[in-house]
């Protein structure tokens, strides 16, 4: 090699120092001069690796990567690069990875610790990201983006006193910090402080926060206080601001629609598949989405939440059916005997995976996700039929249930079910037995669990505190035998429940019953935010907590109600 031809060392540092003035495409160049007379240099892979990303060829930059760390498989550097490639690509599992390796080379580097703990908080890991951000804040405690991190880490783990500390101390260092205003207010939210909330998200607005997402906050803290108005208001403000804001939409929706303002609560209501924690719940089914105009060939509806949002969206095809349509209902499979028997007049598939291939019939002519019927069929109170239920039971299991209750001897029979286990929003809406004990106390009454899980140490518990018996069905299994629920339910002259799956199966039956219901929340939507009835389930009574959070009043009016 003559004096003057660079080595491949001395090309790599020319590489270097061009991706720092900038000159992607001449150090890409360079570095590849570099490796075609040394294929083996970790550091002319990693940098070459470097310039094809900042070129956006993500692909060739990983590969490139890849070989540095297998050509170097102890250097930190290398493996702290790769890993924020993978990140950035969206190899998410890879970045953890990577950065795990780094730390077990390099323990005390701050940046890594941070590197893995934000790649771990957007898998959604937040429990195993707090130890590296609180190495990372014990070596930078002056850092007001760290604690930030740190405070959203522990909301989202569920550890809210720390959090809030956590994001108190970013404030402290830097007061004009608007990502720590905004994450105090879900902080506080989560704590049940809404007025906190509100300060907080509206101070984070003042400091710069992005408008669009302080004005969709104050939405949700405003909904929690019951001031539904002011939710609306500010919901409004954030699709001005975005008007794609697919989220506030879709609560907006919600809160149209619980307020009864069906037409364009329906309208805002569709952006549901647009939402990031929604769109996983399309089915793959090809084909035209029904418009409401009149088709040619069978109708594909399907079911795209819980149980007792099929209940719910159910009570339409009565009417689709009525119009002359063909439907195919793919549904929970534990609802097809009640559908089959109730609702003769259309096909009931059970919700597989593949789909049935009843799904797949080639003549279907259009398909619609069940709860997006209610812009063609429910746009306007006068919309809802006037009928009790649209479910029907299993008449003989529903006498034989009835002889062992042993109705008519005196005593009133009344099914209870006082647990949601919603993910969200389910402790709010739960009771205890403790807490019923005035209405389970009312004369003339005997009572019957509806509670799907086992509650037997509770039930066992409460009779051995008061004497009270919740008689249990062992043959039957309360979450997964539903059409015996339903003939359990029938057998009864009456249903308490809270808002759960067994007050959407109450309702659908048609049976009479009490609803204790949590104050209003844009999610309850279908149980409305005042009347003592809803246009769903007119032979449910609504009897409603006060003010969130208040129970006592509620049960109250219950153990009135049934001592009449």
């Amino acid at each position: 090699m003559a004096a003057d031809t660079p080595t491949a060392h001395a090309l790599v540092r020319e590489g270097v120092a061009q991706l720092n003035r900038g000159q992607v495409s001449e150090a890409e160049t360079t570095l590849r001069q570099a490796l075609a007379l040394d294929d083996r240099m970790a550091d002319g892979w990693h940098n070459l690796g470097v310039a094809l990303a900042r070129a956006g060829r993500p692909a060739e930059a990983v590969a490139a990567m890849r070989r540095a760390v297998d050509l170097a498989p102890g250097h930190a550097v290398f493996h702290a690069g790769f890993g924020r490639l993978l990140k950035l690509t969206g190899d998410l599992p890879g970045a953890v990875a990577s950065f795990t390796r780094a730390l077990e080379l390099a323990p005390n580097d701050a940046a890594l610790s941070e590197g893995l703990a934000l790649t771990l908080m957007a898998l959604g890991r937040d429990a195993e990201a707090i130890p590296h951000l609180r190495r990372a804040t014990m070596a930078q405690p002056d850092n007001a983006a760290l604690k930030t991190n740190l405070g959203v880490a522990l909301k989202n783990a569920g550890h809210l006193d720390d959090a809030e500390t956590a994001l108190a101390a970013a404030i402290a260092l830097k007061p004009d910090l608007a990502e720590a205003h905004l994450n105090l207010g879900g902080v506080r939210q989560a704590r049940g402080d809404v007025d906190g909330a509100i300060a907080a998200y509206a101070r984070a607005r003042v400091l710069g926060a992005p408008a669009d997402i302080a004005a969709f906050n104050l939405a949700t803290a405003y909904e929690r206080a019951y001031d539904f108005a002011a939710a609306l208001s500010h919901l409004d403000q954030a699709i001005v601001l975005r008007p794609d804001y697919a989220e506030a939409h879709r609560n907006r929706g919600m809160l149209k629609l619980m307020r009864g303002d069906w037409q364009d609560g329906w309208t805002d209501y569709d952006w549901r598949w647009r939402c990031a924690d929604f769109a996983a719940r399309q089915r793959p089914f090809s084909g035209p989405r029904w418009d409401g105009r009149p088709l040619k060939g069978p109708l594909l509806v399907w079911g795209e939440q819980g149980v007792g949002d099929e209940l719910l969206f159910l009570g339409m095809a009565p009417e689709l059916v009525a119009r002359g349509v063909d439907v195919i209902w793919e549904m929970d499979a534990r609802l097809v005997p009640l559908v089959a028997r109730s609702m003769p007049g259309m096909r009931a598939v059970a919700r597989r995976d593949p789909p049935d291939v009843a799904t797949g019939d080639t003549a279907i002519a259009a398909h619609i996700p069940a709860g997006s019927l209610g812009q063609y069929l429910r746009s306007a109170q006068s919309s809802f039929p006037s009928r009790a239920g649209y479910i029907t039971a299993d008449a003989a299991r529903a006498a034989g249930f009835r002889a062992r209750l042993g109705g008519g001897s005196g005593l009133r029979v009344a099914g209870v079910s006082w647990i949601s286990t919603a993910a969200e929003l389910g402790a709010d809406k739960s009771l205890t037995l403790e807490a019923l004990l005035p209405v389970l106390r009312t004369p003339g009454w005997r009572w019957v669990d509806l509670q799907y899980g086992d509650t037997a140490v509770e039930r066992a518990a409460f009779q051995r505190a008061h004497g009270i018996e919740i008689i249990h069905l062992d043959e039957l299994d309360l979450r997964a035998d539903l059409d015996g629920v339903a003939a359990l339910m029938t057998a009864c002259d009456t249903v308490l429940t809270v808002s759960n799956t067994t007050a959407h199966l109450a309702g659908a039956l048609g049976a009479p019953g009490v609803v204790l219901a949590a104050a209003g929340a844009r999610k309850l939507w279908c149980w409305g935010d005042a009347c003592d009835s809803v246009p769903w389930y007119p032979a449910l009574t609504m009897i409603r907590q006060p003010t969130p959070g208040d129970w006592a009043g509620a049960i109250a009016a219950t153990r009135r109600r049934l001592s009449n």
